[in-house]
């Protein structure tokens, strides 16, 4: 699911501007525990912690990748990353099934 800044009134860093997303999750059945918000900003990173949510960081941003590891967040060089980070959590969840 992808959500962008016209699709919620409400702004990061502020958790809420998830709400309506994790309520659209939530009647597909997939859990905050399931749910990961892809960023690169400190406010995406406060959202998705504040919200109960996932973070991966990218460093294409204005902010570091040193910067996003800081605060906790695991951090991508590109979007490129992403796929293949998700294809071992996929392969993970199945094996353990």
């Amino acid at each position: 699911m992808l959500q962008g800044t016209d699709d919620e009134p409400t702004h990061k860093p502020d958790p809420k501007v998830f709400e309506k997303a994790l309520g659209i999750l939530a009647a597909k059945k997939i859990g905050k525990d399931e749910t990961v918000y892809v960023g690169d900003a400190l406010m995406d990173y406060y959202a998705a912690r504040d919200a109960g949510i996932g973070f991966i960081g990218v460093s294409t941003g204005l902010v570091s990748k040193e910067q996003l590891e800081h605060e906790g967040a695991v951090v991508l060089p590109s979007l490129a990353g992403l796929l293949p980070m998700m294809k071992i959590k996929i392969n993970t969840q199945k094996a353990l099934a």
